[in-house]
């Protein structure tokens, strides 16, 4: 109680209120990260619709296609800007400089490319295949790759690889490194990317998305959003062509 009142009197009436809705909208946006993580219990949906999929029409039907990559990209990115106070507080420019889209360094771009592709590199030999390791350890269920695969089977393409790039690289980003990362932190902004993934991986790819997305946020906290875009369009690029080349041969 003499924190609150000391607090009262330092903030006044207006200053406790906002700082009580701060509080409250981190609190919201904190548990509504965890909540497909544990109501999910594990189990990707989409996934499990893909199991029991019992015919290649149905199959084709629960595949994701470049459509629906486009569909969610074109709202994702008006919903941002408006998010982010255009066209009422802000101007568009003023808007992408609060979402970090400013015009990268010829250094920034370069270790945007080079660095995706590390990672991408990472990912594949290091961190999946350590995780995984540690799970088939403990005896806990791993994600379905085949039923993942076939998820995706529309879009292991060239074309489908530039599409995953660019909207991923472009949406997420601005979304959650460039909307919400400035105002609720890393690891909250963090925990909201990693539950947008619970529908189509387990708790074990969805620890290494974890891991990824928080190189991701140091990188949009030490530079700014568009070489976070950079380094997760090219990441997803990668990781779909080695995709390609890996079931090609």
């Amino acid at each position: 109680m003499r924190f609150l009142t000391g607090l009262a009197l330092t903030l006044g009436f207006w200053g406790l209120l906002c700082a009580f809705f701060a509080g409250f909208i981190f609190f919201v946006f904190w548990i509504t990260s965890f909540i497909p993580l544990i109501v999910l219990g594990g189990t990707p949906p989409l996934l499990t619709l893909v199991n029991g999929a019992g015919n290649s029409s149905l199959n084709s039907a629960l595949s994701v296609g470049p459509e629906s990559l486009v569909y969610q990209f074109i709202w994702t990115i008006p919903a941002a800007f408006i998010a982010a106070g255009w066209p009422i507080a802000r101007t568009l420019q003023a808007a992408l400089v609060r979402l970090g889209f400013v015009r990268p360094t010829p250094t920034q771009v370069i270790f945007g490319l080079a660095f995706g592709l590390a990672l991408a590199a990472i990912a594949a030999f290091v961190v999946d295949p350590a995780i995984n390791w540690i799970w088939q350890t403990i005896g806990w269920p791993t994600t379905d790759s085949a039923a993942f695969n076939k998820l995706l089977t529309n879009l292991v393409t060239p074309l489908g690889a530039v599409l995953i790039g660019v909207t991923a690289g472009v949406g997420e980003e601005m979304a959650v490194r460039g909307l919400l990362q400035p105002r609720i932190g890393l690891i909250a902004s963090n925990l909201v990317f990693t539950s947008l993934h619970a529908f189509q991986y387990g708790p074990d790819a969805l620890l290494s998305v974890f891991v990824i997305g928080l190189i991701l946020g140091i990188i949009r906290a030490r530079s700014n959003t568009t070489t976070s875009a950079i380094v997760h369009g090219v990441y997803d690029f990668a990781l779909v062509m080695s995709s390609i080349i890996f079931v090609s041969q």
